[in-house]
Parts: structure tokens; C-alpha cells; sequence
């Protein structure tokens, strides 16, 4: 069996800050911060973020259900700040090449830990 690596909170603080890429940033938090799984942080829609409750609407996760996360305040601004800055219209918050279909989970394989070269999982790496 598999025992996941935890990473400290400077190391997370680290490869966060590693991350030149508002939009590479706003996907890691999404799934690090809220719990989620990759793929559903690919097919997030806007419509899902609901800022006056805190929360994320998660659709098609695990077995098919739904569920509500919670979102924390610097996510959110993160998020802001990324769709400001992507200045993006239409329905997925991390939209594909030709912006009508999500981000394939795939390209977001793993991250780098705190820049020594070595991949984990966002979500296996949360304590």
C-alpha cells in the first residue's frame, strides 16, 4: 500500500509560489484548497462558484454524484483574479483550446514540490 507524502505548509506555500501562471495557480489551490479531485476542478463552471455562501457545487464527481465544498476566501480571490486577468466568457472557469469544452484532466498531471523535481498529487499531498 501506498502512503501519500504530506507536505508541510511552507512546501505547499512554496510550490504555490513556484507557479508562474495565474491560470496553473487557480487550478492547483482550486484542487489543493477545496478537496478536489483533478477532473473536477477541470469541469467547474462558473455558475458552481457561489461567493455569497462559500461554496463550490461539484458536479459529476466520484460515482456520478454532487456535492458542495467549501470555498475559502483566498481561493476565491485567486479565482477572481485569474478569470480577470484570462478576461473569459462562457461557461467553464478552465476552459479547453477552443473555450466550448473544460480542461482535460490529463494536462494537469502533477506538480512540482517545492521545485526539487519531484511529482505528487495535489490531493495526496493534503494532510
Amino acid at each position: 500500500m501506498h502512503v501519500p507524502t504530506v507536505l508541510t505548509g511552507v512546501e505547499v506555500e512554496r510550490g504555490l509560489s513556484a507557479l508562474t501562471s495565474e491560470r496553473h495557480r487557480a487550478v492547483v489551490m482550486l484542487a489543493y484548497g477545496a478537496g478536489l479531485r483533478i477532473g473536477e476542478a477541470c469541469r467547474l463552471r462558473v455558475e458552481d462558484i457561489d461567493a455569497k455562501r462559500m461554496l463550490l457545487h461539484v458536479r459529476n464527481a466520484k460515482r456520478g454524484r454532487e456535492r458542495y465544498v467549501m470555498l475559502s476566501p483566498r481561493l476565491l480571490k485567486t479565482l477572481r483574479a485569474y478569470w480577470k486577468s484570462a478576461r473569459l466568457t462562457g461557461t467553464f472557469v478552465f476552459p479547453g483550446p477552443h473555450g466550448t469544452r473544460p480542461e482535460r484532466a490529463g494536462t494537469w498531471g502533477g506538480w512540482s514540490r517545492g521545485g526539487r523535481g519531484q511529482v505528487e498529487s495535489v490531493r495526496a499531498s493534503r494532510p
